[in-house]
C-alpha cells in the first residue's frame, strides 16, 4: 500500500495531459457547444441554417 496512490495506465508526464479532442480527429470544425440537434445535423452545418429536407 503505497502513501500515495496513482492510476497504474496514466503515466506522470511534465506537461500538461494532451486528450484526443474533436479538433485533432476531424478536420471541418465542430460547433463549440454539443447540443441534441447535433445527432440529428449528420453534414455538420451551421445550426443557424434551415433544416434539409431528407428525400
Amino acid at each position: 500500500m503505497s502513501p500515495c496512490p496513482q492510476v497504474p495506465h496514466v503515466p506522470k508526464s511534465p506537461g500538461p495531459l494532451v486528450f484526443p479532442t474533436p479538433h485533432t480527429l476531424h478536420p471541418t470544425p465542430l460547433p463549440k457547444l454539443w447540443t441534441p440537434q447535433s445527432e440529428k445535423n449528420p453534414r455538420n452545418l451551421p445550426f443557424d441554417s434551415p433544416p434539409i429536407a431528407e428525400p
